[in-house]
């Protein structure tokens, strides 16, 4: 199945399943083990608490597979912009804008409604340092990213200086976008893909989508970038607008996120080729975006990134 840089995702049914198994399936792999359990963890929790995402029916570790695995029921669905040319989005701007910023935070807030406890216990009896997810590991990744990069100790040095308190924490996806989620009727749908779930507070959410719209992967002539930058920024504007009418953010907060979002994409566009192992390549959002990314980061931070996109 398409979809996906990261994971191996595979549609399938069995023949003559148990009854918890019949139907299709998806069965995803995902390379890195403790990732992968985690991310299988995450899933499983939130589908129990009633939260719009496919239900885990077994999950596991197989190295002649490809490593951690889950298989899942499969979802019949579109992504949010599944009848949506550029032109359309173009044309169409204020209705689609206002129908995707319903959709995402809608999908953030019922997220965030969820009792974290369960997710916190069950990880932390598979050994995962709750307190390390998220804002650590990012900034870990600009950290690696400065031994070979200009600009990256900078930016580190700024958000470390401003880090906010990370309480008190809710149930976080880390990558709520427009091809996450399946729209699975009027008004329904399910969101996808939890490997950057973690637990953090609600701005961690809101910034990493706000900055994934603001500088949305769009590969337009050069002469376009301008107006089809200034409708995704609008976009991530009316985004946070429609989150904050449901739940109280602090928008300082939410800026040094999309920071911190912005230094991760970047840092790992910086050190694919130290990593290569193929994950980031040349059709990958993150470079597709990285111009866009580099800009923003110095209208905010005065700290000029050096990637080679």
């Amino acid at each position: 199945m398409s979809g996906g840089f990261w994971a191996a995702i595979y549609g399938f049914e069995l023949d003559d399943p148990p009854a918890d198994l019949a139907g299709p399936l998806v069965l995803r792999v995902m390379p890195n083990q403790n990732a992968g359990i985690r991310e299988s963890i995450v899933q499983r929790t939130v589908a129990e608490q009633g939260y719009a995402t496919p239900r885990v029916v077994l999950d596991g570790v197989d190295d002649a597979l490809g490593g951690a695995f889950m298989v899942m029921r499969r979802v019949d669905g579109d992504d949010l912009l599944h009848d949506l040319g550029l032109t359309r989005m173009v044309l169409q701007f204020p209705k689609v804008a206002r129908r995707l910023a319903a959709q995402l935070s809608r999908a953030a807030v019922e997220l965030h409604e969820l009792d974290p406890q369960p997710l916190i216990d069950r990880l932390r009896d598979v050994g995962v340092d709750v307190a390390a997810l998220g804002v650590h590991a990012r900034l870990a990744e600009i950290d690696a990213a400065a031994a070979g990069s200009t600009g990256f100790a900078e930016l580190a040095a700024w958000l470390r200086s401003r880090r906010p308190v990370m309480t008190p924490v809710v149930v976080c996806h880390g990558d709520i976008h427009p091809f996450n989620m399946l729209e699975t009727g009027y008004g329904s749908f399910e969101l996808l893909d939890w490997t950057n779930a973690n637990l953090c507070r609600r701005e961690f959410d809101v910034g990493c989508t706000a900055a994934l719209l603001n500088c949305a992967p769009l590969d337009v002539p050069r002469i376009a970038r301008a107006p089809v930058r200034a409708l995704t920024t609008s976009l991530s504007q009316r985004f946070i607008k429609a989150y904050r009418e449901q739940a109280p953010i602090n928008l300082d907060i939410v800026e040094w996120f999309e920071t911190l979002q912005y230094g991760r994409c970047l840092a790992e566009v910086a050190l694919a080729p130290i990593k290569n192992d193929g994950i980031v390549g040349p059709r990958h959002p993150f470079r597709i975006s990285a111009p866009a990314m580099i800009r923003q980061v110095q209208i905010i931070t005065d700290v000029t990134v050096g990637v080679s996109t």
